[in-house]
């Protein structure tokens, strides 16, 4: 006899503790929140659990969401390695000073403050490159020596200058 998926939930939810805060959202984004948000739930706490034991987010994807349109920032980015990382359809317009892509630890599901952006660290640095626009590119990027993609949970395109974030998105198992 199979066990039902519903007692597999409420198995999870006795286990794990915070089961039931993580599922008032709409994770599966159909504007609902219904019992597909319970499958994935499901399906980010194993991947959660699996880069835990592993050390790595190797393909997490976090989509580029723009703060200002201004700047033009979109795309993904997607965990190719333990040390690196890919930018796909990646558009941002290069129209700023001290212009970088930071990798950033931040505790919001839907983004983070100024002041950990600021501590983030800059992985890709725009001022070294012409003052040409990128559009639907491809960058893969390599982390710095001895840096790995694990302690952090979001990338942006940031202005160092000036402390502002052009665009950025959260890391999540895909």
């Amino acid at each position: 006899m199979k066990t039902p998926r519903i007692l597999l939930f409420i198995f999870l939810v006795t286990i794990s503790g915070s089961a039931i805060a993580q599922i008032d959202a709409d994770l599966d984004g159909n504007e609902t929140i219904d019992g597909r948000d319970i499958f994935a739930f499901v399906a980010q706490w194993q991947a959660s659990q699996v880069a835990e034991a592993t050390g790595t987010q190797v393909g997490w994807v976090a989509t580029l969401q723009p703060m200002s349109p201004t700047y033009g920032v979109s795309g993904t980015a997607i965990v190719t390695s333990a040390t690196s990382i890919r930018l796909e359809n990646f558009s941002y317009l290069n129209n700023g000073p001290d212009v970088h892509v930071y990798l950033v630890t931040a505790s919001g599901d839907s983004g983070f403050t100024n002041q950990e952006g600021a501590a983030g660290l800059s992985i890709f640095d725009f001022s070294n490159n012409s003052a040409e626009p990128y559009v639907g590119v491809t960058q893969d990027i390599e982390l710095p020596e001895g840096v790995t993609i694990q302690p952090y949970t979001h990338v942006s395109v940031w202005c160092r200058l000036a402390g502002v974030d052009f665009g950025s998105g959260k890391f999540v198992p895909q």
